[in-house]
């Protein structure tokens, strides 16, 4: 029998990178199970099918809890947990919230697997125990997205056995160049071959620190004043920025807003709106699926990304980028490829301190191409290696073990 295994990670939002993550899930079960049933949840189940149409996967509603139903879970061989940064504390909601389907599986004696989540710092004694509670008692294995979330997890008390491994959208196989040439040519009418390109990822500012808000603002006592010369500010630097690539190279600037939910697109229309030349940057405000998306980054010749995804889609197409992190993450997976000078974290971002890091990454950007032509594929590799393990662990060789339909469906 082929093995039914059920995907938890909020892929169908308008997230971009969350969306690429799901796909690269799919990919990575698909090339270990190659006969595999995929399934994912989402409470608008025509939605999230239109946002995958065409991938292997079947997508099925979600219960009253916002998790699927025992009756779901138990025709699960396993559920997959994380991608992204399900462990995290940008509210107090965020990780029970998502918790709740491991432990219903756990419940029903359905095998869960956490597969690739992210770890960000947690303050909350509560967190930090479901955090002990899910990775020493729930999860049968368990990879994380970087050695970062796994010193996270070992602070938090956490005992079970966890590996890293970077964060799984690196391994996304790509559409054709001559869908991304396609799409930048009907999008934003750049036609590739005939100019440079640099594309950008800004995002609204905030910073994840905890708290009951589901963002919480850097200084929130500071109120709204200081919030909007803090955007001010970061949004001021990466304008600077564009002037600068525009006068100092020949290169067209694509703006790819990588979140529509959190205002990425009004991020890049106020930056673009502070632009002394216009003429050479545009806004990709009609983003392509994931596939064609990483295509479409593989033919820039450089990204600067605050959006963490956006780098990972660029770099693992062999672009070099510069990081601007705001949260572990980011940072994390910089240093996993060895190229942590080639980033600057959002609190020191200056108008100065982005030119001068674009213009080191300019000037080295053949340089930086050949380390990540010779660093990818081990980085993958091991991705792959976990990925393998943590499969195996539950349902052996391929096609080995299955067990959904003899479980029945009663409720």
């Amino acid at each position: 029998m082929n093995p039914r295994i059920g995907i938890w990670h909020p892929g169908a939002s308008s997230n971009h990178g969350d969306r690429a993550i799901q796909l690269s899930t799919i990919d990575l079960v698909h090339e270990f199970y190659p006969t595999a049933e995929i399934v994912q949840y989402h409470t608008d189940v025509d939605r999230a099918a239109r946002i995958y149409e065409g991938e292997p996967v079947i997508t099925e509603p979600l219960g009253r809890l916002g998790a699927p139903g025992f009756r779901a879970l138990r025709q699960l061989d396993l559920l997959l947990w994380g991608g992204g940064s399900l462990v995290q504390q940008s509210s107090l909601f965020h990780f029970p919230r998502h918790a709740i389907p491991a432990l219903l599986a756990k419940r029903v004696g359905t095998p869960v697997v956490c597969f690739g989540s992210g770890v960000e710092p947690l303050s909350n004694p509560g967190l930090k125990w479901l955090a002990r509670h899910c990775f020493d008692h729930v999860f049968t294995d368990a990879f994380v997205r970087g050695n970062q979330s796994a010193e996270l997890l070992r602070s938090y008390g956490v005992t079970a056995p966890v590996r890293a491994a970077v964060d799984q959208a690196v391994s996304l196989r790509p559409s054709s160049a001559e869908a991304a040439a396609g799409h930048l040519d009907k999008s934003v009418g750049v036609d590739v071959g005939s100019t440079p390109i640099v594309t950008v990822s800004v995002k609204a500012s905030f910073i994840y620190r905890g708290g009951l808000l589901p963002v919480s603002i850097e200084f929130p006592g500071r109120g709204k004043r200081h919030r909007a010369r803090r955007r001010a500010r970061f949004e001021e630097a990466f304008a600077k920025l564009l002037d600068h690539v525009i006068e100092s190279t020949e290169a067209i600037v694509v703006m790819v807003p990588m979140y529509g939910g959190q205002g990425d697109v009004e991020a890049a229309e106020r930056v673009l709106g502070r632009v002394s030349r216009t003429e050479r940057v545009r806004i990709m405000r009609d983003l392509p699926k994931s596939r064609v998306l990483k295509a479409v980054f593989g033919m820039a010749d450089a990204h600067v990304g605050v959006r963490l995804h956006s780098c990972i889609l660029a770099t693992s197409a062999g672009v070099p980028s510069l990081g601007v992190p705001y949260m572990v993450k980011a940072s994390e997976y910089f240093e996993h490829l060895g190229l942590s000078e080639h980033t600057v974290n959002e609190e020191d971002v200056t108008p100065a301190s982005l030119q001068e890091a674009f213009s080191r990454l300019w000037d080295r950007r053949d340089a930086v191409r050949a380390h990540l032509a010779a660093t990818l594929p081990a980085v993958i590799g091991e991705l792959k290696s976990h990925s393998e393990s943590a499969l195996r662990s539950v349902l052996g060789g391929a096609g080995e073990g299955s067990s959904h339909q003899a479980r029945g469906t009663g409720s």
